[in-house]
């Protein structure tokens, strides 16, 4: 009886010891915990692509309706330090010429929603679930960011600009060349 109290005591203060290294730990190094907002990541488009789906590793395939093509714009940025982003699969705006001729006192474009994106350096992809956006804010180490942005767009579009939606003051825009 005495061992196993004993026992429960050791237990009991390695799991305070090892509670108070993490808390340690986390404050050793506040930087990692840094919030950026995507336009501080200063995001291109070094590419752009037609595909004919996503396959999202956790479990959301992603294909365009009829009328519609998938269009998966390849970014590319730069991190300083360790810092957390928020990213959501509908974060991101592609802009691009209307279908039909705008009407006296419109504006000449049509916007559409991203659908998917994947997680930074990754190939993961984090796809809308039955219409509902998903949003993560994974930790990006220095260096060099890549990710993808996957866009419905009407199959008459030549031409594409990426916005970005998740600043925090306003609209970023990332790029302007298909």
């Amino acid at each position: 009886m005495k061992r196993a109290a004993l026992a429960l005591a050791l237990l009991g203060f390695f799991l305070l010891w090892l509670g108070a290294a993490r808390v340690s730990a986390l404050q050793a190094a506040p930087e990692a915990s840094t919030r950026l907002d995507l336009g501080q990541l200063n995001l291109q488009v070094v590419r752009l692509e037609r595909v004919d789906r996503i396959a999202s590793q956790l479990g959301v395939d992603v294909s365009p309706k009829p009328g519609f093509i998938l269009v998966v714009a390849h970014l590319r940025g730069q991190v300083s330090a360790p810092c957390r982003v928020l990213l959501a699969s509908d974060g991101f705006l592609a802009l691009h010429e209307p279908e039909q001729p705008p009407k006296e006192g419109d504006v000449p474009v049509s916007t559409v929603q991203s659908i998917a994106v994947t997680y930074p350096n990754s190939t993961i992809w984090l796809a809308q679930r039955e219409g509902s956006a998903v949003s993560i804010a994974p930790s990006i180490k220095p260096g060099a960011v890549e990710m993808q942005v996957a866009f419905p767009v009407p199959d008459s579009v030549t031409h594409i600009q990426v916005h970005s939606r998740m600043t925090l003051e306003g609209e970023t825009r990332i790029s302007a060349k298909p």
